[in-house]
């Protein structure tokens, strides 16, 4: 199924939510390449944020540098 116009994606039976997006997904690809990682970015102090932290520190980035803010974390 293709969603309509003005149809959000939540509503979507098939749409699954994945961290990532290109500097994420970088360094990861330089982690499991062997490379010391660490990412510097702010995420929410929600589920979309903890996620990503998550996901990042299994992927053996540091995450030292993420900055968890009271806000939701921002996606596309």
């Amino acid at each position: 199924m293709i969603g309509g116009n003005g149809q959000k994606l939540v509503d979507i039976p098939q749409y699954h939510r994945r961290p990532g997006g290109a500097p994420a997904n970088l360094a990861v690809a330089a982690s499991r390449l062997g490379a010391e990682v660490s990412m510097t970015a702010t995420v929410g102090k929600d589920h979309f944020g903890e996620l990503m932290f998550r996901k990042l520190e299994n992927e053996g980035v540091a995450t030292s540098g993420l900055r968890k803010i009271d806000e939701n974390t921002l996606w596309a």
